[in-house]
């Protein structure tokens, strides 16, 4: 399985492209889509795929930032967010982005996708810890709070593959100082993804690849 990567949005977050197979046909899941709304529509137009879902690793403005976009292009495309994270989505989801991103003086940068788009579309589903979302067979929610409430994990088993969001990253791991992190839930989390084997790909939200058998060894666990 071939995963594909756009750096998108002003915090240069990865939005990954997921092929999976259904009954229908071909189709592809796009994971954190943070911005770049036409470079992303390309990318999809290229691949000759069928998107058919939206997973979101967590709620931050930077991993959503053109959900409206797409949800407006492709009408039928469902949205999926863990259920603690749901409130940076919707009506009033811009609120709570200006409150996580104010103390970091990035609230402008809310703004700016805010401007472009007055709402954020609802999710339609839910991914809860240790199920298998209807939209990507084989791979397995796994709840990882820390950086927000809501952050998720999917771990792929047979393709050895883990998409982190912004739990883990290459050589360090999401920040907890935002509104709802935590330092104590984050390093449970850690410990979690760290006891998968050591041959499994980390793609994580930001930064470059890495694997679980480098940052155990980055721990020291």
């Amino acid at each position: 399985m071939d995963i594909y990567h756009l750096v998108t949005g002003a915090f240069q977050a990865n939005t990954y492209f997921v092929p999976v197979k259904t009954q229908e046909s071909n189709a592809l899941v796009i994971v954190d889509p943070g911005g770049d709304e036409d470079s992303i529509v390309s990318y999809i137009k290229k691949s000759g795929l069928q998107p058919i879902a939206i997973v979101l690793t967590h709620g931050h403005f930077d991993h959503v930032g053109a959900l409206p976009f797409l949800k407006k292009i492709y009408v039928n495309i469902k949205i999926g967010i863990n259920s603690c994270d749901q409130q940076y989505l919707g009506k009033n989801g811009y609120e709570l982005q200006h409150q996580s991103f104010s103390a970091l003086g990035a609230s402008e940068l809310v703004s700016r996708v805010e401007n472009k788009f007055l709402t954020l579309p609802d999710p339609d589903f839910f991914l809860e810890d240790n199920t298998i979302p209807y939209c990507m067979p084989g791979w397995q929610v796994i709840h990882t709070p820390g950086h927000t409430p809501g952050s998720v994990c999917l771990y792929n088993k047979d393709e050895a593959k883990l998409l982190s969001g912004d739990t883990l990253f290459a050589g360090s791991c999401g920040r907890t100082d935002l509104l709802g992190g935590n330092m104590q839930d984050m390093n449970t989390s850690l410990q979690k993804l760290l006891e998968l084997p050591d041959s499994v790909s980390v793609y994580p939200g930001h930064g470059s690849l890495t694997s679980i058998g480098r940052e155990r060894s980055v721990y020291g666990w």
